[in-house]
């Protein structure tokens, strides 16, 4: 309504997002009122092919392409998400997008699309890391952090392109709407102090710290915790990016420091890439996600009785945040240990060593975390290679 009257977005109370949604979102205004319900969901159908597009490179076999797609088309969440009105599956198409031209080895497209998702929402950054880590290393690297950080040629054009979309279009909004945009867009995000209740396990923290001197450490705490998890999964397990992204997003949001429904979907929208490479019995599969639901349940039976009966039962809801997050993290490990896909020590192949004998050979770089890795191999590493050599 604001942008269509010429005036700032931010003049709308509690909009937190960049201009550029308020544009896409112009036609509500004179097409129809449900224009981006229907976009979103749109978007969702679009994010559904991107995902049959990585699961085609990843030469997926029939029957775990048949199960990853119907996960992709027919998620509850990402159903109920987009036709209420949220933005998500722009997200999912971004980082899908991101993955598809990264291993497909445009770099500097990827890097211009991840940029584009960055300036869109802050948390594709925990993206950065093993984005910049799958492409080649120096071909003789003096240590293991030289060979992660080094600037070679795929790096620097990655880094550039994210840069060049990143800075564009953040500078071109602050000439726009001035601070107030950085503002609300990026700064609220981390200095947010939420002390309503949600799924997150800092509300009640917050809440009981609030104008504690040690407030400003409790509502930095979360951000320590969560750079941890990335910096490690990120190492371990950047040759897999699907694998390492919804890892990555996935203790984003169950550690954040408000954590809604349509959360769910920044690591739903990797999942259909994820379950392809994982050896998880049925029985277990299904305690895990009975376990979920349970978890949930339980923390919405006591949500109710808080908001809607008026009970002082906070601190039940903690405790039942407390127990859904040690579900969740519970669940991650468990995929963890479930994964069949390369598990390789933090390092990138050399240039001198060719294609056709990279997937056979024992580089003194890579090291086989299972003995069906050779096997299971994501098509990616091997695609790459090809365009590098052919």
């Amino acid at each position: 309504m604001c942008r269509s009257q010429g005036s700032s977005p931010y003049h709308r109370d509690g909009y937190r997002y960049t201009p550029l949604l308020s544009y896409m979102l112009l036609p509500n205004m004179f097409l129809h009122p449900a224009f981006g319900k229907f976009l979103f969901a749109a978007l969702d159908i679009a994010a559904a092919y991107l995902t049959f597009l990585l699961l085609q490179r990843m030469k997926t076999p029939d029957k775990d392409m048949k199960f990853s797609m119907m996960l992709a088309l027919y998620n509850p969440v990402a159903i109920n998400v987009s036709t209420r009105g949220n933005a998500e599956s722009v997200m999912s198409v971004l980082c899908l997008g991101t993955l598809l031209l990264h291993t497909g080895g445009a770099f500097f497209a990827s890097g211009l699309v991840f940029g584009l998702s960055v300036h869109f929402k802050i948390y594709p950054v925990c993206y950065a890391l093993p984005l910049y880590f799958w492409c080649r290393g120096p071909a003789n690297p003096a240590n293991g952090l030289r060979r992660l950080f080094y600037p070679t040629e795929e790096r620097i054009r990655f880094v550039a392109g994210a840069t060049i979309s990143f800075l564009t279009l953040t500078g071109l909004f602050y000439v726009l709407y001035g601070w107030e945009f950085l503002q609300e867009t990026y700064f609220y995000h981390l200095t947010r102090r939420d002390t309503q209740h949600n799924f997150s396990v800092w509300f009640y923290l917050l809440r009981v710290f609030q104008g504690h001197p040690l407030e400003p450490l409790v509502n930095f705490f979360p951000f320590m915790v969560q750079s941890l998890f990335w910096l490690s999964f990120s190492t371990r397990f950047y040759r897999d990016l699907s694998f390492v992204c919804f890892l990555n997003t996935a203790v984003f949001v169950i550690l954040n420091k408000v954590c809604t429904v349509q959360y769910f979907m920044w690591y739903l929208t990797f999942l259909p890439l994820v379950t392809p490479r994982l050896a998880i019995p049925r029985e277990r599969m299904t305690v895990l996600g009975a376990g979920w639901i349970a978890s949930m349940l339980f923390w919405l039976g006591f949500a109710y009785l808080l908001e809607f009966q008026q009970k002082d039962v906070v601190i039940l809801v903690w405790v039942a945040s407390i127990l859904f997050m040690a579900v969740n993290l519970m669940i991650v490990f468990n995929i963890i240990a479930a994964y069949r896909g390369v598990s390789r020590s933090p390092s990138c192949p050399s240039s001198s060593s060719s294609s056709s004998s990279s997937s056979s050979s024992s580089s003194s770089s890579e090291t086989p975390g299972k003995t069906t890795a050779a096997q299971l191999e994501t098509h990616f590493i091997t695609d790459k290679e090809n365009k590098k050599h052919n």
